[in-house]
């Protein structure tokens, strides 16, 4: 099996530790193949049996062998073309990983938002604030 890691501006290349992790868990004999740049993608993804990360179209109708699409990040919109959808190639994305975590960051802007902390921040005037009781 031969595994087509793809990284970019959000996921870094793998270290050695993540690579045996990655072959540990693959069949006996699998190989990973990193390829950062389009053109190392396009002659790569030929004989492809996983893609991890994402690949613009024309790379991808370039496969004759992919199984198994994993597209790093929460959304598929961009990658979704009919050569894609029409294949029967599985595709899996990071969508779940992230549900909670955003959504706590989310309500964690809104709060600082509506408790003025970026005003707290842009001008520190402890002249401002409201005492904590009242005597």
């Amino acid at each position: 099996m031969k595994i087509l890691y793809t990284p970019n501006l959000i996921v870094p290349s793998l270290d050695a530790g993540q690579r045996a992790q990655i072959l540990e868990a693959a069949d006996a004999g699998a190989t990973l193949v990193e390829a950062r740049d389009a053109t190392r993608q396009q002659a790569e993804i030929v004989d492809t049996d996983v893609l991890l990360g994402r690949v613009p179209n024309e790379v991808f109708v370039q496969n004759r062998r992919l199984r198994y699409y994993h597209s790093i990040g929460a959304g598929v919109d961009a990658i979704l073309s009919p050569e894609l959808v029409e294949s029967d190639v599985i595709l899996a994305s990071e969508k779940g990983e992230v549900g909670i975590h955003l959504a706590e960051h989310a309500f964690a802007l809104l709060l600082a938002l509506t408790r003025g902390v970026h005003v707290a921040v842009r001008d520190p005037d402890y002249r401002l604030r409201e005492p904590i009781r009242k005597e």
